[in-house]
């Protein structure tokens, strides 16, 4: 049987980076059952929670709200 694409398996970090684990190792890809670790930086967690707030209050529509107006605007005019 052949398979498609990456079959690999890893651990990753708030920020994407890889943690642990090889990309693509032949004895991953054979499903071996393997113990995979990795070190956590709890503060690089938080930082990442303040960029990426997608279930915080930027989500929450009665908090904040985008309006847009169609139609067209006068410039700004200055004298």
């Amino acid at each position: 049987m052949r398979r498609h694409g990456t079959t690999g398996k890893g651990r990753g970090g708030p920020d994407g980076a890889r943690l642990s684990g090889p990309g693509r190792d032949d004895a991953l890809v054979a499903e071996v059952e393997q113990i995979l670790c990795g070190d956590l930086d709890f503060d690089a967690i938080a930082d990442m929670k303040m960029i990426v707030d997608s279930a915080g209050h930027f989500a929450r529509p009665d908090v904040a709200r985008l309006l847009l107006r169609q139609a067209p605007q006068a410039p700004i005019k200055t004298s």
